[in-house]
This record gives structure tokens, sequence and C-alpha cells, in this order.
């Protein structure tokens, strides 16, 4: 169940409960100027607070406290992705626990594991290296888990990471970036809000150096369109499925 979005003079998200209407609260859209602004925090902190700047396992150790800190949120986080989305409680409350299982030793242990530099035969060695600033793009339908299935390996690997939540569901896209953002240096998370025009800022500016979206086809092609020139990596999750239901 899902409203339709207003945004009010093209500047404010009207958030409403889907099954009553009600407005739950009015978001203000990330302004160019302040897209700008997110943009160099993240690429300065990427320079100076993450990326190379710190070990694999440091990065690991403060995703770990991170997540922790997350898994606190439950009793705000549950009831109010059932009012801002529709989903019912049992299946927030899944949501919300599946997102926050990625916090234990199996899942941390093998996203350091795949970020150590590999032998390859005897004379080579592969070192990954971090991009820069990636942007995510999250649903509405998994307002949680999409964030963080994104975020937690875009983190991992030295990124800076801008997070625009769906305008459906904003105010859990921000309790979600906000919680794991107090955990971390200051600049390597950060908070863009809006429609598709914020996003589409976010996309083709030039500091961003990977985009990962999960969302229609049709914002998918606009996305590789907008990335083509400069060769951004592009991560897309894009629907299909419908048709067949």
């Amino acid at each position: 169940m899902v409203q339709g979005i207003t945004i009010e003079d093209g500047k404010t998200i009207v958030n409403r409960n889907p099954a009553t209407n009600e407005i739950i609260s009015r978001v203000p859209c990330t302004t160019t100027d302040e897209i700008h602004e997110i943009m160099k925090t993240a690429q300065t902190s990427f320079h100076t607070a993450w990326g190379n700047h710190i070990s694999i396992h440091e990065r690991i150790t403060y995703l770990r406290n991170a997540m922790e800190e997350l898994s606190k949120q439950e009793k705000d986080l549950v009831p109010l992705m059932v009012q801002e989305m529709g989903k019912p409680i049992a299946e927030a409350t899944a949501e919300f626990h599946a997102a926050c299982g990625k916090k234990d030793g199996r899942y941390m242990n093998l996203l350091e594991q795949s970020l150590q530099p590999t032998q390859h035969g005897a004379n080579s060695v592969v070192i990954r290296q971090p991009l820069g600033v990636v942007v995510i793009i999250s649903p509405w339908n998994f307002p949680v888990d999409e964030i963080i299935l994104f975020t937690l390996p875009a983190l991992g690997s030295g990124n800076t990471v801008i997070v625009k939540p769906s305008e459906v569901s904003p105010e859990v896209g921000a309790c979600v970036v906000n919680t794991l953002a107090s955990m971390l240096p200051k600049g390597v998370l950060q908070l863009a809000q809006g429609d598709g025009v914020v996003g589409a800022q976010l996309v083709s500016h030039p500091i961003t150096r990977m985009v990962a979206m999960t969302g229609s086809s049709a914002t998918g092609k606009h996305i590789m369109k907008e990335t083509a020139n400069d060769l951004k990596r592009l991560v897309l999750e894009l629907g299909g499925k419908d048709p067949m239901i």
C-alpha cells in the first residue's frame, strides 16, 4: 500500500500515512547548494578519514559498532515503517531483524575477508581499491534492509556514501542513515532527501564515482545515460516481475 507522493512547492515532501492519508511529517528536500556541500564533505572525508586512510579491519569495526547501534532502534523503526509505507507489523519486524542480522560475525567476517589482497599465481596480487563517493538510491518497499544491503559493502570497501531514501519513506531512511552515521567519522555517511529531481542531481554530480539503485527499469535507463559520459560505476536492481502477477 503506497500513497501518492506530494512534493509541496518543489521543496518539501508531504509524508502521508497510506492507510489514513494523515500527514506524518513534512520533510525538506535537499537543495542544490546542500547537495554540493554534501558532496564536498564526502570527498574530503574519503581522503582524510576513510578510504585508505584507515585499515580494512578498522572500517569493519566501525561498521560492527554502527550496526549494533541500529539494532537498538526496533521500537522506533518498526512502527515508523508501518506508518510510512503500510507494511504489516510482522513483515516490518522481520525486515528489521534481517537487516540487523548483518551485524553478526559471519556477515562482517565475510565482508572483511573479501576485501583482503589475494594472490593469483606466483607474481600477481589483486588489491581492491575504493572508488570514492558512492550514491545510493533506495526503494520504498524495503526501506531499512535495502539501505543496509548497499551501504555496508560500499563503506566496508572504503568509499564514502550518500543515501537518498525513497520519498515514500523519508523518515525511516533518515533514522537508518543518521543512526549509522552517528557511529562513523564525520562525513563518511550522509543523507539526502527528495524525489527524482534530487536523485538526478546526485547521480550527475561530478564528484560521484558510483551509483547503486533499486527501482524501476525506466529510472535505471535514465541513470545509465547520465553516468555514461564519465563512466561512473553502476549497480542497478530493476523491476520487471509485476506483469507476471
